[in-house]
């Protein structure tokens, strides 16, 4: 397998709410670039067999913790305004 980067970090979302993003990056230019949205009640690490797949074979994948979900801030398991996650995922692809 080749060698794989994990990075962690954390960014604003609506209401200044920390959210939880990390990136799995192979050693080298990525080839393209995969970004996860999750499902509800889930978060950004229930993808590894994604990553697995993914990642060795040259492609850089990110995913993010919705609100409410994983590691992210908010209320757990509750997406009060579906527009909010939608633009908080924007923002995070940006």
């Amino acid at each position: 397998m080749n060698p794989v980067t994990r990075e962690e970090w954390t960014l604003k979302g609506h209401g200044g709410l920390d959210l939880f993003a990390r990136s799995w990056l192979p050693d080298g230019e990525p080839r393209d670039v995969v970004v996860i949205a999750h499902g509800y009640g889930e978060h950004g690490d229930r993808y590894g067999n994604v990553v697995e797949r993914l990642v060795p074979a040259g492609y850089a994948v990110h995913a993010i913790d919705h609100h409410g979900h994983g590691r992210s801030g908010g209320r757990r398991a509750l997406i009060e305004r579906m527009d909010r996650a939608i633009d908080d995922f924007h923002g995070f692809v940006e």
